[in-house]
Order: C-alpha cells, then sequence, then structure tokens
C-alpha cells in the first residue's frame, strides 16, 4: 500500500514540488518506507516493541477492501505528509510553532519526523544545546525532572520532542515518528554512528512506547533510507 506526499524542506520553509510514493506504518510495523523495503531486524525490533505497547487500535488504518486509508471512526484519511525530518532537532519552540502553523494553513494532516536524526543527531546537540542520549546509548535518554522551558535544566531534548507532538495536535495533525534514522542501524554513508543491535533496540523501543503510547496524534513509521548491503548477517535478516 503507497500513499502520495507532497514532501518540503523545513531549511527554508519552501515547498519542494517533488511527489514520492512511501509505504507508512500506523501504531505498529506494517508498511515500510519505500526506500526501505528490506526492512532488516533490529529497525524491527524497535517497532515491535513499539507495537505492542501502543494502544491496540491504530489511528489510521487500511480500509477492508485494502484500497485506502481510514480513521478509527471509519472517516476516509488522505495522509498528506511533509518529511520534515529535522524538526525536533534544528528548531526552536518558536520557530516550530511557526512552521506548524504554516503547514496546517496549506493543507498537510501529517509531519514526518525523527526522534534521532540525520544530520548527527545523536553526537549535535538541538537548538537548546541538548543531546538525546547518554554516552550514545539508546537504551539511557537524557530526562531531567520538570518540564519547563524557562529552566534549562529543566527542559530536555525529549521535553522539547514532546512539545513538538503537543503543537501538532493542537492543530489536529499528526506526527509520523521515526524512532531512529538508518544510519543508527546500518552507516553506509552519513554521519551515524551506529549505535543499534537486537538487545538495545528492544529495549529503546519500549522506551519510546511507554512515553508516547497514549499520544492520539503519533503514527509510527519505519524508516531512513538504509539496507544492508552485500551478504545480509544473520542479526540483520528482515522481519518476515
Amino acid at each position: 500500500m503507497s500513499a502520495t506526499f507532497h514532501q518540503a524542506s523545513i531549511r527554508d520553509y519552501h515547498v519542494i514540488d517533488a511527489l514520492a510514493d512511501q509505504g507508512i506504518a500506523s501504531n505498529c510495523p506494517l508498511y515500510s518506507h519505500t526506500y526501505f523495503i528490506y526492512m532488516n531486524r533490529i529497525a524491527c525490533l524497535i517497532l515491535a516493541f513499539i507495537a505492542g505497547l501502543a494502544p491496540l487500535h491504530s489511528q489510521i488504518r487500511v480500509t477492508e477492501n485494502g484500497t485506502a486509508l481510514q480513521t478509527m471512526d471509519g472517516k476516509p484519511f488522505f495522509w498528506l505528509g511533509d518529511t520534515d525530518w529535522e524538526l525536533f532537532h534544528r528548531l526552536s519552540r518558536e520557530e516550530a510553532a511557526a512552521f506548524i502553523d504554516i503547514r496546517s494553513r496549506q493543507g498537510f494532516n501529517v509531519l514526518q519526523a525523527v526522534a534521532l536524526a540525520e544530520f548527527n543527531g545523536v553526537r549535535e546537540p538541538n537548538y537548546y544545546g541538548d543531546f538525546p542520549l547518554n554516552n550514545e546509548d539508546p537504551t539511557n535518554l537524557i530526562v531531567t525532572p520538570g518540564n519547563d522551558p524557562s529552566d534549562s535544566y529543566q527542559y530536555d531534548y525529549w521535553d522539547h520532542v514532546d512539545y513538538i507532538i503537543g503543537l501538532a495536535a493542537a492543530k489536529g495533525m499528526y506526527i509520523g515518528l521515526l524512532p531512529t534514522w538508518g544510519d543508527k542501524i546500518t552507516k553506509m554513508w552519513g554521519e551515524g554512528p551506529v549505535i543499534f543491535n537486537e538487545t538495545n533496540a528492544r529495549a529503546y523501543g519500549k522506551i519510546l512506547a511507554q512515553r508516547y503510547a497514549r499520544q492520539w496524534n503519533v503514527l509510527w513509521i519505519l524508516g531512513g533510507d538504509r539496507r544492508p548491503a552485500g551478504r545480509v548477517r544473520p542479526g540483520w535478516k528482515a522481519n518476515r
């Protein structure tokens, strides 16, 4: 199943007139990103644990005849998504609010973003100087008590992710959430670093599931433009 998306660059806030066919995952690892059609075991483990702890009913589902998407209450749903991979990593609160307002007025209903972003999302801090992980360990998220944005100690990386997801919810928009970009699983090119294995992928998926399982506007996506090259090692076999 594929849907058509109007893609845009978050860096300049301009809509790029390019359409791409992409698969989707809605609260369970059913569909893969077109470029990630060979889903590897580690990435699937992340979403498998998310799916196990997320609400039993997907926010967006495939119709019984397999030809379209619909909401939980059976209303037709056209996924008009904007690929904003660096949304959590690069923008301030004010920039995120302005950006989401623009996309809402333009008619987008899904913003696709990555928890561990592609462009040095592990080793380079977000707008506020916060990192997502302690010692690049996906089982050890850097979280602090409280979430007051006026207190730099309280307001951590994941509080900022929460805030942006909340902004989208206030506009009636979904966040298509990728737990990680593919270069954190198999580098091939890009920044990396490779930080996932089968054990910590399970743990990371569980952590994210517990944090966002009850957030109505989160749709889980397996993506990241990577697949194992050459002979597939046992630990990277596709989850069939």
